[in-house]
């Protein structure tokens, strides 16, 4: 990056519809470029206060051919167009938005929506089977209340009813202790994320043993997570086996193990 005068033509603004925020006014230059004065604390600003509230902060949240908040693009005569970082008063040749930088970062950060996403979907499952547990339960103590003193076919029809009841009951909790392994194996993948995730946000610079740390790091949460999901299936296929049931889980134990990733196992089920 280099410095260089303000006074090149920038692109177009982006147009606000609304009015600027109380005290501020905007005052067009000779340039044709336009300076914002903030009459509340007497300064002045190149940046349109707007844009803090229209603008993403960051270039991995942009799209297509977005600058974030403090950023422009402006055109000189002499070496092209080139970009102003108003918020480090800095300019640069180079298109801000290729780096390999913010192409990891924004690929990084869609993974990580991806593994939020898929932790609340799973949490408001549990929230379901939990409210489905309280509502088994409750008509278990039904049918027991019903079952003293009753007699002959009536006794034999609550009988199998409620054995009906618990046999269900049994099944839905085996689920879900199943589904609560899956949501503390699926938050200890998110929490993992989100610590590189301060660390990427942290990063001021971004060079190629940067970018090698934040990849070695990635690769050894993939690695807790498999640990963690085959340490999960080895415990269900162990119950399945006490109780005497078709061992169904040694395929994706064995998939684990040769290294195929949580995500592709569990779409197998």
């Amino acid at each position: 990056s280099a410095t260089r005068p303000f006074s090149a033509a920038v692109m177009a603004p982006v147009e606000h519809e609304g009015p600027l925020p109380e005290g501020w006014e905007a005052k067009p230059m000779a340039t044709g470029r336009t300076v914002y004065v903030d009459n509340n604390t007497h300064t002045v600003s190149w940046i349109d206060p707007r844009d803090f509230f229209t603008k993403k902060k960051c270039f991995e949240d942009c799209e297509g051919d977005e600058l974030p908040y403090g950023w422009e693009e402006a055109h000189d005569s002499e070496v092209g167009t080139y970009f102003l970082n108003h918020l480090e008063r800095t300019t640069t040749l180079d298109d801000p938005r290729n780096s390999v930088g913010v192409e990891q970062k924004r690929a990084f950060k869609k993974t990580l929506r991806r593994a939020r996403h898929e932790l609340t979907e799973k949490k408001k499952t549990l929230g379901t089977m939990r409210d489905a547990d309280a509502m088994n339960q409750a008509a278990i103590e039904e049918v027991e209340a019903e079952l003293v003193g009753a007699m002959g076919e009536e006794k034999a029809r609550l009988e199998e009813e409620l054995s009906a009841l618990k046999s269900k009951l049994a099944k839905l909790r085996y689920e879900l202790e199943d589904l609560e392994n899956t949501v503390d194996t699926t938050e200890a993948g998110v929490e993992g994320l989100e610590n590189i995730e301060r660390k990427l946000d942290r990063q001021q610079s971004f060079l190629v043993e940067d970018a090698r740390d934040i990849i070695h790091e990635i690769n050894a949460t993939k690695v807790k997570l498999r640990a963690l999901e085959l340490e999960n299936l080895e415990l269900k296929n162990d119950i399945m086996g006490l109780r005497g049931e078709p061992d169904g889980l040694r395929a994706k134990i064995n998939a684990l193990k040769n290294g195929a990733p949580p995500a592709q196992v569990r779409e197998e089920d």
